[in-house]
């Protein structure tokens, strides 16, 4: 008899309770208070149509160029890019940047490595303009030098510019 005395009194305690807690939250979110809005003051900016007028004053020497011979004025050399430079002074003077000649790279994509278990020889599968070739580590075809290779990159190498290329990837 003893505990069906406590439950009569805790489960009316344990309602109470939990009827307070959910009677502050619905009353919490009803109040009207919390729903007014404060007026904003609008404020307009002016706009003006003005143009930036900021000048450049690029009168110091190129950091990047610190080594680099230029040429005044004369012929300028094929594969070259000339560049007018105005100085403080409003002369301009004529920069001659030597650009190294570009090599055009076929369409290649790599397709994979195969290593030979025993001779531990490195063979890929290459695609050069969609066409299949086997390549080794320290070969040359057809112009492209093969430097280095591993699972899922090959390095090659055109006319001194090396290039890395992804498995399954294209280059163009």
């Amino acid at each position: 008899m003893k505990n069906k005395k406590t439950l009569y009194i805790l489960i009316p305690a344990v309602l109470i309770i939990w009827g307070l807690i959910v009677y502050k939250i619905f009353s919490w979110s009803d109040d009207p208070g919390t729903d007014t809005l404060l007026p904003i003051a609008k404020k307009t900016l002016p706009v003006t149509d003005s143009v930036d007028k900021s000048v450049i004053h690029a009168n110091y020497p190129d950091p990047f160029l610190k080594d680099k011979t230029y040429k005044a004025s004369g012929t300028v050399p094929a594969g070259n890019k000339v560049a007018n430079v105005a100085n403080s002074d409003s002369k301009k003077t004529t920069v001659v940047v030597k650009t190294p000649p570009v090599a055009k790279w076929p369409k290649i994509r790599y397709d994979g490595l195969i290593i030979n278990k025993n001779s531990g020889e490195k063979t890929g599968i290459i695609y050069i303009n969609d066409k299949s070739k086997l390549i080794y580590q320290n070969s040359e075809i057809n112009g492209l030098e093969i430097i280095h290779m591993t699972q899922d990159s090959v390095v090659i190498r055109l006319n001194d510019e090396l290039r890395s290329f992804v498995r399954g990837a294209s280059n163009l």
